[in-house]
């Protein structure tokens, strides 16, 4: 395990600011480093994961095809982030993000595809 280090309140409000989120993404600074991080530190923080899933999301939609990739690193690190173990091998927090990063309601279409097999 890396090393880990403790961040104050001001200092997380600070790196998790929207704005501070899309110029360093939208810039690409230290990209994968930063978006990593974000991804670390959105692990059981439901508000700053909706806040990362959204912005992520209107930046893919509103910049060229060369910056999508950068968006595209930080939304498999929040799709694939494992947390603790719900139905199906999912944590609620998780469903959520796949909700709001694929559209869908998750758990309906989980449901929904159960029975095609």
């Amino acid at each position: 395990m890396g090393t880990q280090y403790m961040l104050s309140d001001e200092a997380f409000e600070y790196f998790t600011n929207p704005d501070l989120i899309q110029f360093i993404i939208m810039h690409g600074f230290s990209i994968e480093s930063y978006g990593k991080a974000l991804v670390h530190l959105c692990f059981n923080n439901y508000k700053l994961s909706k806040t990362v899933c959204r912005l992520v999301l209107r930046n893919i939609v509103n910049n060229d095809y060369d910056k999508i990739k950068d968006y595209l690193s930080i939304v498999g690190d929040m799709v694939t982030m494992e947390e603790g173990e719900g139905p199906n091998g999912f944590s609620l927090l998780q469903r959520k993000r796949l909700e709001w990063i694929f559209g869908f309601n998750f758990l309906c279409f989980v449901n929904s595809t159960e029975n095609v097999d």
